[in-house]
């Protein structure tokens, strides 16, 4: 039985040495996994807070975009028109063609302005 139990000995110191050194890797393992976790905690925090930050913004420029699309579709050829017998047009009156014309997929020029 001496004989057996020496090599049950061995076997079992191989086998203590074996999960020692696992456990090693595996508590460094989780000491990378716990670190990364925390960046990745405070990643979704920010990500949160520009999320709500956007919506909020989102919310304040819906109503002004709802608005706008509902004064483009009243404007008719006739409006149009009227801006085209401006010998002069108003700094505003540019700022809002130029804007039509992006719109519209033309490039914006000026002629004519003085």
């Amino acid at each position: 039985m001496a004989p057996e139990l020496a090599a049950t000995k061995k076997t079992l110191a191989e086998t203590i040495e074996v999960l020692n050194k696992e456990r090693a890797d595996a508590e460094i393992e989780q000491n990378i996994v716990s670190r990364d976790s925390a960046i990745a905690q405070e990643q979704e925090q920010a990500a949160a807070t520009m999320k709500e930050d956007a919506e909020r913004q989102l919310a304040s420029a819906t109503p002004l975009l709802e608005e706008a699309v509902r004064v483009l579709k009243e404007l008719n050829k006739g409006d149009l028109y009227s801006l085209a017998t401006m010998r002069i047009p108003t700094p505003t009156v540019i700022t809002v063609m130029e804007i039509s014309c992006h719109m519209f997929g033309h490039k914006p020029t000026k002629q004519n302005l003085g």
